[in-house]
């Protein structure tokens, strides 16, 4: 549910998945992207509240064991809005927003706990236990 906190009213309602963990707005205004607690990453139209794309939740690496996770511990959109960012478990990954093409990808040590674009978009990082990574984003498809 979208709110108008000034007005005091919902504004619109969205059929989003029940188990949505972290939300993120686009720069625009135009676009919402969700993370659920089992690994799913969605893109929503605000205006129309339709699901515009699914960002592949295989792209993400889960190996067994107590330590990975699932859920989207944090999602980010760059300052232009063309990218998007999500951690989940120990993995970071940068998506293309227009097209859904995974660009950037990496694994730290310890489990992620959010992430965020720095030097206008050109670097993510990425907070963890005890830890901070900051990493140049480079296109995988260079």
């Amino acid at each position: 549910m979208l709110w108008d906190v000034e007005e005091g009213r919902e504004v619109r309602r969205y059929n989003l998945p029940s188990q949505v963990r972290e939300l993120a707005f686009s720069p625009n205004r135009c676009l919402l992207a969700t993370g659920t607690y089992s690994g799913e990453v969605d893109l929503w139209d605000l205006s129309t509240g339709k699901r515009i794309r699914a960002l592949a939740k295989d792209d993400f690496d889960i190996a067994a064991g107590p330590s990975r996770q699932p859920e989207v511990f944090g999602l980010a959109y760059s300052s232009d809005g063309k990218s998007l960012a999500a951690a989940r478990g120990s993995t970071a990954l940068v998506w293309d927003v227009e097209t859904g093409k995974q660009i950037a990808k990496w694994l730290v040590l310890g489990r992620m706990a959010g992430v965020g674009f720095v030097n206008h978009g050109n670097s993510l990082a990425a907070a963890g236990q005890n830890t901070l990574h900051v990493r140049p984003v480079v296109s995988n498809h260079e």
